[in-house]
């Protein structure tokens, strides 16, 4: 299904006037610069009581995690989060944060899951998938953090994020919260290239694999609706993962590191080490949608919602 182009002209559309063409379909205009969520919806997501949660988290992790690993340790693993939150493109200090976690994790974190399944699961999956890792390898060992110290990092960030989503689900009114993750791909009918809807497009409880080692989620749908919109763009994706099912996965978030910014809501992944499968509920000329779940009774959501 060729999605159409929304254009950001304001003009008149059905029942509504005054607006642009994705606003009157109930989306984000595509803006520039930093995304994050409208003014006045943190209301609508009782994020209030969230915000108290998350200053009582980063405290307590930044007082535990300062006790466990060094400091430069920890400098370290912050200034590649640092780069990651702002551009996310390559630089010296992010390249060794993902070394340094595929050094820790004994392997090739991105891919181990992968090759470990069946061939015919890993048909669909072309090999420009997966982020490529190859100058990752050329780092110098000397320059990896302390594997412990990404270990001991991962774990704590992993604990008190999920403390903190456990403590907002008693206060949330928003039913079955999900991770959300939006993915824009604008430069798909330029290229000839694989982008994530070309990999899933008809996948009806495929194996999922996530493509980087590092994936960024958010907490907040409108937010993952404004990283898959910008101008003319014909290639719009949302993700709906089952948050229980990613949860463990977690390498750090807005909830423990005030390095995130503010209103992205934003959680970042490790790729999965547990079976996860993905299902296409809509590919139609606004964009495509795709649910994440797991078949783990242990970490998996009581029922898979029928309607997202």
């Amino acid at each position: 299904m060729k999605q159409k182009k929304l254009n950001n002209e304001i003009g008149n559309f059905d029942w509504v006037h005054g607006v642009t063409e994705a606003e009157s379909q109930f989306l984000p205009k595509a803006i520039k610069g930093r995304k994050g969520l409208d003014e006045g919806f943190e209301t609508i997501y009782n994020y209030d009581k969230l915000k108290k949660i998350v200053s009582k988290t980063q405290q307590n992790f930044d007082d535990d995690i300062r006790s466990s690993i060094p400091n430069e340790d920890l400098e370290r693993i912050n200034l590649g989060l640092t780069d990651y939150v702002k551009t996310s493109k390559p630089s010296e200090n992010l390249n060794i944060l993902k070394a340094s976690i595929m050094n820790a994790f004994e392997g090739n974190i991105l891919k181990d899951y992968f090759e470990s399944t069946d061939i015919a699961e890993r048909q669909m999956i072309s090999k420009h998938y997966f982020e490529p890792i190859d100058h990752l390898n050329n780092i110098n060992k000397d320059e990896f953090i302390n594997p412990k110290s990404i270990i001991d990092y991962k774990n704590k960030a992993t604990l008190y994020s999920i403390k903190a989503l456990e403590e907002f689900d008693d206060f949330s009114e928003i039913p079955d919260p999900l991770f959300y993750r939006g993915i824009g791909n604008v430069d798909y009918h330029k290229n000839i290239t694989t982008d994530f809807i070309s990999t899933y497009t008809g996948a009806e409880d495929s194996l999922f694999y996530e493509s980087k080692i590092l994936n960024s989620y958010s907490l907040n749908s409108r937010v993952a609706e404004h990283f898959m919109m910008s101008k003319n763009n014909e290639r719009k994706a949302l993700i709906k993962a089952e948050k229980e099912s990613l949860w463990q996965n977690i390498f750090s978030s807005f909830l423990v590191s005030p390095i995130f910014s503010e209103n992205q809501y934003e959680i970042l992944c490790l790729p999965n080490n547990d079976q996860l499968f993905i299902t296409e509920d809509v590919n139609d000329a606004l964009c495509a949608e795709y649910y994440v779940w797991s078949n783990n009774p242990s970490i998996r959501m009581i029922r898979k919602p029928i309607n997202l």
